[in-house]
């Protein structure tokens, strides 16, 4: 089960289960979404990439920029 979205063109990462209509993913590109199911892959695609980091406003966890 896919439980994250990561938007490889801005980098922002959402976490399905929270997702508000401010995170406007259904504006995202379907050749932009990466569909992650773990925790653990997306701290993987983090630290693998600095451009990606948590949605402002359904993943305040991750969000750091």
């Amino acid at each position: 089960m896919n439980n994250y979205l990561a938007n490889t063109n801005t980098g922002e990462i959402h976490r399905l289960a929270t997702v508000v209509d401010k995170c406007r993913i259904d504006e995202i590109s379907v050749l932009n979404k990466k569909y992650l199911e773990t925790e653990a892959q997306v701290d993987a695609l983090i630290k693998s990439n600095s451009k990606y980091d948590g949605c402002g406003y359904c993943y305040k966890e991750k969000h750091t920029k």
